[in-house]
């Protein structure tokens, strides 16, 4: 049994019984692994290119990384070679890429990709092969306006969760006409199918989705921990439903004195 999986961009060496080394030989041109464990047994490891090449060696133009991966089994040895998870014509300029990597219930996994056009997922089955099945996700043309400001994965409904913003004026903190943002949120299916209407979040003068955690996620209701704008250390967890005018509040947190943006209750949405 795997107890850990330890990658090292360079040259494998061993560590303990308990650890197995990814090796990934081109040092210093590898980096941002990310490990994702598969239903079938074994882990998918990705992580960012920056050789300059394709997997057939040939010369890319332009500067930039592209995203690779490779399927391990239980033991850490590798199945088949080395994966491409986008068009390598398409490359970031930044790590950590714009290509995540989530499991599949029949042991393949697919790819959620905001690279070189519109947010998009990728199927691939448990060999690493691409399965032709792609799905554009976005907003409904109900919601043309939004702008996306982050993605959240119920892994376990097999479905993305959008957080969107529009520009607009309301009032905050007691100031009418205040420019800022309408805030919402779509559920969004693998097929790219919209699962319920906008979620209403309120307005804020602040679109960053970092300020926003998803607790839980039932039906077509969110239960949303927001760091206040205009207070500091204080969070609200606050519920939102499709079809209503805005969250309700549910409880208030004042940290008092903690450092800011300390407070984070999952490493992973949870969901019931």
């Amino acid at each position: 049994m795997v107890r850990r999986v330890i990658a090292v961009l360079g040259t494998a060496f061993s560590l303990s019984p308990d650890e197995i080394v990814l090796p990934f030989t081109r040092s210093l041109q590898q980096h941002s692994p990310d490990l994702i464990a598969l239903s079938g047994g074994g882990v998918l490891a990705s992580w960012a290119d920056g050789s300059g090449r394709d997997l057939a060696g040939n010369v890319l133009s332009g500067a930039g990384y592209t995203r690779r991966a490779r399927i391990l089994g239980a033991e850490g040895e590798a199945i088949g070679g080395e994966l491409e998870l986008h068009d390598p014509v398409h490359r970031f300029l930044y790590s950590p890429a714009p290509v995540e990597t989530h499991a599949l219930p029949d042991g393949g996994f697919y790819t959620l990709t905001a690279l070189g056009g519109p947010l998009t997922v990728t199927r691939y089955s448990a060999s690493g092969t691409a399965t032709g099945q792609t799905a554009t996700i976005g907003f409904g043309s109900n919601a043309a306006a939004l702008t996306l400001q982050g993605t959240l994965v119920d892994s376990v409904a097999q479905r993305i969760v959008l957080l969107g913003s529009a520009e607009t004026t309301g009032t905050w903190n007691g100031m009418e006409n205040t420019l800022g943002y309408n805030l919402h949120m779509q559920i969004v299916g693998l097929d790219g199918a919209h699962q319920g209407g906008l979620i209403p979040l309120g307005f804020d003068i602040s679109d960053n989705a970092w300020r926003w955690q998803l607790l839980d996620l039932r039906g077509n209701r969110a239960v949303m921990l927001h760091e206040v704008t205009n207070r500091t250390d204080v969070y609200d967890i606050a519920i939102s439903a499709a079809g209503g005018s805005g969250p309700t509040t549910l409880v208030r947190h004042d940290l008092g004195g903690w450092p800011r943006g300390s407070l984070h209750l999952r490493s992973a949405p949870v969901f019931a």
